[in-house]
């Protein structure tokens, strides 16, 4: 691949994906809100990334295993039998709340620490996440795929059990960390099978239109190491696969990825380190997919509500930009691609 075709650097990046607003920046919480906290209690599931690979991905069944603390802290248990978390003190990590039936996410960036209780969660960051991820992947809708997998197995290239994962898979979360250790988890969704696989050591992730922010890919570029975890709806095993990444202007590359005769602005091409296929209990128990546990979307703030207000407070000014906020999360969803 020549060196043109490689993004290097932050002044690379912005050429093709240029600066957003610095009003997207506000929208980035110090704490759990009181929109934060809504969404959390009503989330069936959170997924937990820690900046080591070896801790690899957990997935947590919100009602049994988490809590918000008086200080804001978040608690969780890991499930008797979880795999091996080591001296979790003072690792830097991310969650990512699913909400059933509910498009959008909240992201939450912190450090969990042991306690009597169980892991303690720092929060250092909080936002909410748009549903184009998931508008892409159809996410909701019950998958009728069968994974014929019946143990957990793991590798360092990619096996048929893995491939498969892949090629059924139209979502995942992507687990980044920049120069500092400090991870974000950012979801990624199209129609399954997405994800191209390039090799048994390689894949490509297309870059879709997101939250015009790119924290991801600039993450990239300060730290190649990345972990991806793929869900197959309806499916309690989840593919974890961890990789170094760059990013890709390769027009060839692109190609590859073109939806609706729209290629992506950029790739990242990955190169398996390691990967895992795990059964996660939390996703039998949170029955995501099943109709009768959607959220109605009523019982939460509007997502439009919540970000004009994160990025304009509760003021005047806030209530406002409520309606240009929500004309422009309505034009977003009508253009995926």
């Amino acid at each position: 691949m020549s060196e043109e075709s490689t993004i290097s650097n932050l002044e690379m990046l912005r050429r093709v994906i240029p600066s957003p607003p610095a009003m997207l920046y506000k929208r980035v919480l110090p704490e759990l809100d009181n929109y934060c906290q809504e969404f959390i209690r009503q989330s069936s599931l959170a997924v937990l990334s820690f900046v080591d690979d070896s801790l690899g991905f957990h997935f947590l069944d919100c009602e049994e295993s988490l809590k918000v603390a008086e200080n804001q802290e978040l608690i969780f248990t890991l499930p008797h039998g979880t795999r091996e978390t080591r001296d979790l003190q003072n690792i830097q990590g991310s969650l990512y709340f699913l909400v059933s039936g509910i498009g959008h996410g909240l992201r939450v960036n912190g450090y969990a620490v042991l306690s009597r209780e169980g892991i303690q969660f720092k929060v250092t960051a909080a936002y909410f996440h748009c549903s184009r991820a998931m508008a892409r992947a159809n996410f909701w809708e019950h998958g009728n795929h069968h994974l014929n997998i019946e143990k957990p197995c793991n590798g360092k290239t990619l096996s048929c059990m893995a491939l498969d994962c892949i090629r059924l898979s139209p979502w995942l979360l992507l687990r980044t960390q920049n120069r500092n250790g400090e991870t974000e988890l950012s979801p990624r969704g199209d129609p399954a099978g997405f994800v191209q696989v390039l090799d048994e050591k390689t894949l490509l992730l297309p870059e879709r239109p997101g939250n015009k922010v790119a924290i991801s890919l600039t993450n990239i570029l300060d730290n190649a190491n990345v972990g991806l975890a793929f869900l197959v709806p309806g499916q309690p095993w989840v593919l974890q696969v961890f990789a170094t990444a760059r990013l890709t202007l390769s027009r060839q590359r692109l190609e590859l990825l073109c939806i609706r005769g729209k290629l992506p602005k950029v790739a990242i091409e990955l190169s398996v380190k390691h990967w895992a296929i795990y059964y996660e209990e939390a996703l039998l128990n949170a029955r995501m997919w099943e109709p009768t546990t959607h959220c109605k979307k009523t019982s939460l703030t509007p997502f439009s509500k919540v970000i004009a207000e994160h990025m304009n407070g509760s003021g005047v000014l806030g209530k406002l930009s409520a309606p240009i906020v929500n004309a422009v999360v309505k034009k977003d969803l009508k253009n995926l691609y």
